[in-house]
């Protein structure tokens, strides 16, 4: 975006290296409904001060404080609220999820680009196991990986393991603690997708999810 650059100058962030990565945290649960009340306000959506807040909260919940989320559940959210006359009801909320839901599936599914599905059964096992431990160290999260892809080709190199993760971390599936103790899957709805409709898709039944807490 043209304006990155002066955003993150506002932000006190500058002299970024070449190919330099930043992590922003997600919103806060309070800042994320307060974006969704800002959109009801500016588009005078009609409704009790309740039933408004309700869905606030849920958008915003739904979110888990990422903004492409939050981006998604609001359109969605002013979908339903278009063909409701503008008025937040009590019988809207659900579609709206669900569609918000849809698209976020859609979301996760894009990012797993066509080489790393050839890997899928390594990728999801590979979650899994992050997923088990607090702490994790690089090289450690190395040897996980290439134990992961042995199940699939035979004797894979270290620097194919460091390759596989390097894609991971990329595409937003991995990524560092911010506390430097280990790794995760950034977005937790992500990681319930990756474990259960993926891994289903895999035939590798290790889920119990129906994608519904998305």
């Amino acid at each position: 975006m043209n304006d990155t650059e002066d955003a993150l100058g506002g932000c006190g962030v500058s002299r970024l290296s070449h190919q330099a990565r930043m992590a922003l945290e997600p919103l806060e649960k309070a800042e994320a409904e307060e974006a969704v009340d800002r959109m009801f306000r500016r588009y005078r959506v009609g409704g009790g001060a309740d039933e408004l807040r309700r869905w606030a909260a849920a958008v915003a919940e739904d979110s888990s404080g990422f903004p492409q989320h939050l981006h998604v559940g609001m359109m969605t959210a002013a979908e339903v609220l278009a063909k409701e006359g503008g008025v937040a009801r009590a019988d809207g909320l659900a579609p709206a999820r669900a569609k918000a839901r849809t698209a976020r599936r859609k979301y996760y599914r894009d990012r797993i680009s066509s080489d790393l599905d050839e890997r899928g059964r390594a990728l999801a096992g590979l979650v899994e196991d992050v997923a088990k431990r607090k702490a994790l160290g690089t090289e450690a999260l190395y040897a996980l990986a290439r134990r992961r892809l042995a199940e699939d080709a035979e004797a894979p190199t270290t620097a194919e393991a460091k390759r596989f993760v390097s894609q991971l971390i990329h595409k937003g599936v991995l990524q560092r603690k911010s506390d430097r103790t280990g790794y995760e899957v950034p977005i937790p709805s992500m990681a319930t997708w990756i474990l259960g409709e993926y891994a289903r898709s895999l035939d590798l039944g290790e889920a119990e999810t129906d994608g519904s807490s998305l």
